[in-house]
């Protein structure tokens, strides 16, 4: 997100994101679908699942053999760790008030 006046951002906000279908979060350390996801996918097959089921990919409430080729089509396949740079702290000029305006109260200064 840009720092801007719309904003009030002092500096840019960048975030990250990624998504591994596949990965069951089974401990092994990497983000990578393997052996152990394939097999927890087989064990859950025809249970039906919440909507944060682990074994539920496509989030229709069943694990079934559309989350088994789900799994299938991304063995082997990894999402690498992103380590974020550390941005840098930013300071506002002493001349700078941020103000806000809530419906029809009187101008605040921000703490």
């Amino acid at each position: 997100m840009l720092a801007n006046e719309h904003t009030r951002l002092a500096a840019p906000d960048v975030f990250y994101f990624g998504n591994l279908i596949g990965e069951t979060g089974d401990g092994s350390g990497t983000l990578r679908v393997n052996a152990l996801d394939l097999g927890a996918v087989k064990r859950a097959l025809n249970t039906s699942s919440t909507i944060t089921g682990r074994y539920d990919f496509n989030r229709d409430g069943r694990v079934n053999a559309l989350d088994l080729g789900a799994d299938k089509a991304n063995l082997n396949r990894s999402l690498s760790l992103l380590t974020a740079p550390v941005a840098p702290v930013a300071v506002a000029p002493a001349a700078a008030v941020a103000t806000r305006r809530v419906w029809d109260e009187a101008v605040v200064p921000l703490l």
